[in-house]
């Protein structure tokens, strides 16, 4: 996996050192974009500890092992770094990010559907039980 590195509003004091990420300052929250072999933009994230993040990711991410190379940028807050992220959302939606794009919405829908209907067939199978006895 490559890596690039730039920091955002300060010189570049935050150190990579192979797959491990270290900020500057414990308030930092990085912005981050994952790619795949082919340069394609995979996911963009934002966290104050992105190996702790990507950890998650590699286990509950489907689509991980897709992933070849990364680069981040530091931020000195949260709210910087998440318009940051929001920005680079809509200017160009990674193909697994969900939340903060219009796929939200779509993906809230069928959320919503599947527990109406899940609520539905438990209450069809609660009558039907009370039916037998």
């Amino acid at each position: 996996m490559t890596t690039t590195e730039t920091t955002a509003s300060r010189p570049p004091t935050s150190v990579a050192r192979g797959s491990i990420v270290h900020r500057a300052t414990p308030d930092d929250v990085a912005v981050y974009c994952l790619y795949d072999t082919a340069g394609s933009l995979l996911y963009i994230g934002a966290s104050k500890d992105p190996v702790h993040r990507w950890s998650d990711e590699h286990r509950h991410a489907p689509w991980w092992s897709e992933v070849a190379a990364y680069e981040w940028t530091w931020h000195p807050s949260r709210a910087e770094a998440r318009g940051v992220e929001q920005e680079a959302l809509r200017a160009e939606p990674g193909k697994y990010n969900v939340h903060g794009t219009a796929r939200h919405g779509e993906n809230q829908r069928r959320q919503r559907a599947a527990r109406r209907e899940s609520s539905a067939s438990n209450t069809m199978a609660r009558a039907s039980v009370e039916r037998q006895e």
